[in-house]
């Protein structure tokens, strides 16, 4: 049994001072552990072009929105569409979309409210990103890189799409997605 002596000679610990101490013991090196870990902890670069970054629909100004429709607006013609379900009015729509830096190419896509939307983006002759605050997407893609940006169309109007980090020198990329009822 280990002994430790205070003022008594011959007092031994008790079981639960031993569990204590041990007790004590672990987390004084648990401490001392998570704190060098933590300052010895490399931070991994920003990426010049981050993957995914959604901005929140919550700080999005309504210029980037309009709940009018053009007149005479009917659905895109998409690389695939195939229905959501079946039994389903619902379509799942993809959508090429080619950004360089005469913009984007249609600059203009249509669907119906209800259906699925992915855009496969891709970039050409530089680096390019994809931005629609009102509907919190946001997609990067280096050059010659396709990316893909899905979503469901939840409302009827028009919501408008634009580079937002990798834009030509002096221009702003445009584009509109139009939600039909």
């Amino acid at each position: 049994m280990l002994r430790l002596c205070y003022n008594d000679k011959n007092r031994r610990m008790s079981k639960k001072e031993i569990v204590l101490i041990i007790v004590a013991v672990i987390i004084v090196v648990a401490g001392i552990w998570f704190l060098t870990a933590q300052k010895s902890m490399v931070r991994s670069p920003v990426p010049s072009v981050p993957d995914v970054n959604p901005v929140p629909v919550s700080i999005v100004p309504p210029k980037y929105f309009k709940p009018e429709i053009p007149f005479g607006a009917s659905p895109s013609k998409a690389a695939v569409e195939v229905p959501a379900t079946l039994n389903s009015d619902r379509k799942l729509k993809m959508f090429d979309l080619t950004v360089s830096a005469a913009g984007y190419a249609p600059a203009t896509l249509t669907a119906k409210k209800g259906d699925l939307v992915q855009i496969r983006m891709t970039a050409v002759g530089g680096d390019f990103d994809f931005t629609a605050p009102y509907l919190g997407l946001y997609q990067s893609a280096r050059a010659g890189e396709t990316k893909p940006i899905g979503f469901t169309v939840d409302f009827t109007g028009t919501a408008d799409f634009m580079c937002r980090d990798f834009c030509p020198t002096g221009k702003q990329l445009k584009g509109v997605f139009v939600a039909l009822p």
